[in-house]
């Protein structure tokens, strides 16, 4: 391990806060201290659950290098599912990136009630990198509730060109 590096700052940083008071912001599990993405880990799911304390619904779409059925048992604790993966069934997805395992680590989880129209993933080759390109399409309906207001449009006036 390098000194200088990312994962050598995050175990400097999980050692000098792992005596800290529960209540204190930079309080860390004892089960987080010497993994940097454990600690990640419970930094967001403790982030997403105060979003839905507060009846928020949630997309997170990430590159998550992880065993996909882990994570989907991870993020199923915090009422999240993979979108496409409702869409089209979560056994057989195809891998994401060109070297990962026989399963994606690109994936969209959502709160469990929205569900996209259509979702799918490109090809590789499609975009530059070596990712699939995931997408999904979302009815205003499910994000927004069924009394969806017209949309207004401001009246603006016209530049005259010729006018002295």
């Amino acid at each position: 391990m390098l000194p200088g590096s990312v994962f050598s700052q995050h175990l400097a940083y999980t050692a000098m806060h792992a005596n800290d008071d529960k209540s204190s912001e930079h309080y860390i599990p004892a089960d987080c201290v010497h993994c940097p993405r454990t600690l990640c880990g419970h930094d967001l799911k403790k982030f997403l659950q105060s979003r839905q304390d507060l009846d928020h619904q949630l997309l997170v779409m990430g590159d998550f290098n992880s065993e996909y059925s882990q994570l989907r048992s991870w993020m199923a604790d915090i009422a999240l599912v993979d979108i496409i993966g409702k869409k089209h069934g979560v056994m057989g997805l195809p891998r994401t990136h060109t070297r990962s395992k026989d399963s994606p680590i690109d994936v969209i989880f959502g709160s469990a009630h929205l569900a996209c129209s259509i979702g799918r993933l490109l090809a590789f080759g499609k975009l530059s990198g070596d990712h699939r390109s995931l997408w999904i399409d979302i009815p205003k309906c499910f994000l927004f509730g069924y009394n969806i207001p017209n949309p207004v449009h401001p009246d603006a006036r016209r530049l005259k060109l010729r006018d002295p």
